[in-house]
């Protein structure tokens, strides 16, 4: 378990009537999650606790692992509003209802990576029926060979909102160790959502040596290989790749605001994008200096608003890593 809190494991035992000792183990987190469900079957009527429960994540069974495809888009949680789905007209405690998102499936609320990564046309294309929208999604990223799968099976949020900051009390997702067990040496590709070395911050380790993921998914995505006792060495263009870990801290210090680079699982070479979050709530990615390189070289002269230049710039990021050729990413690394 990462980001482990303690407290809000407790409060949400305490509403839920579970008085087993609160513990940093897998384990109970799942027992509490089960039993929050039991306690919302039992609401009349439903409404989710006043203090955010453990959640499963909802949608990794949707789209399996495919062994064959060596894409993958890989991203963190989706919001609460999933939950609409499985109880209608589910409540929060204060009695507003839940929205219910355009798509049951990965961002699904607004949409936004299928909008980025669809051309127009196929985007216009898609069923008004939220299921068959789903299985028209999911059947283009099959006809493409695209695998999705999320970093995180199991969190606790610390407020019912869509921020990843407040995602706490995580369980990783093991199926992604497949990606660095696979026997194939066809080379893969890995599109994150989001990484610590996309922003000026880099990568950063806690004193016993494990990574400080934060909120990023490529950060999550290391301490689950970490955890499995994978070696992961990173390479930056032609330089020597540099092992991952609390030793090489300073000189890893040195890199961010970069795009696109390589990793090696156990020696075994993957590609790796780790780009700008496609939701709308992208903060500050106007002052992004991979951003600002992206104006530079195709929007210097062009009067377009902030808005209209995110948009273009996170189609060209997922449509160059996922359905181009992604070394061309690396233009957008350095000034």
């Amino acid at each position: 378990m990462i980001k482990f809190n303690r407290q809000l494991l407790i409060n949400s035992a305490n509403e839920l009537g579970l008085n087993n000792e609160v513990n940093e183990n897998n384990e109970y987190l799942i027992e509490l999650f089960n039993h929050a469900q039991n306690w919302i079957r039992g609401s009349d009527p439903k409404r989710l606790p006043c203090c955010p429960p453990p959640e499963k994540h909802p949608y990794l069974n949707l789209c399996p692992i495919n062994p064959e495809f060596k894409k993958y888009i890989i991203g963190t949680f989706p919001p609460i509003t999933y939950q609409s789905d499985f109880y209608t007209n589910i409540q929060f405690c204060n009695g507003k209802r839940l929205s219910i998102p355009q798509l049951p499936f990965y961002h699904g609320n607004r949409q936004m990576l299928w909008l980025y990564l669809l051309s127009e046309q196929e985007y216009s294309l898609l069923s008004e029926d939220r299921l068959q929208r789903r299985n028209q999604i999911i059947n283009y990223l099959n006809e493409n060979r695209i695998n999705y799968a999320d970093v995180i099976s199991y969190c606790q949020r610390a407020e019912y909102n869509a921020d990843d900051k407040n995602l706490f009390n995580i369980i990783l997702n093991e199926q992604l160790l497949e990606i660095a067990t696979r026997k194939s040496n066809e080379e893969i590709l890995l599109v994150f959502n989001t990484g610590s070395l996309f922003t000026a911050r880099g990568l950063k380790f806690y004193r016993n040596g494990n990574i400080n993921a934060g909120s990023f998914v490529f950060d999550m995505f290391i301490t689950l290989l970490f955890e499995a006792g994978i070696e992961v060495q990173i390479q930056f263009l032609n330089e020597q790749p540099i092992l991952l870990n609390y030793a090489n801290r300073r000189l890893l210090a040195g890199y961010s605001n970069i795009i696109r680079f390589d990793i090696y699982l156990n020696g075994k070479r993957f590609k790796v994008v780790a780009g700008p979050s496609p939701a709308n709530g992208d903060g500050q990615l106007h002052n992004s200096a991979i951003y600002s390189r992206f104006k530079r070289i195709f929007h210097t002269n062009d009067n377009l608003s902030i808005g209209e230049i995110k948009k273009r710039f996170k189609q060209y990021v997922y449509h160059t890593a996922l359905l181009g050729d992604c070394d061309e990413l690396y233009r957008l690394n350095y000034d």
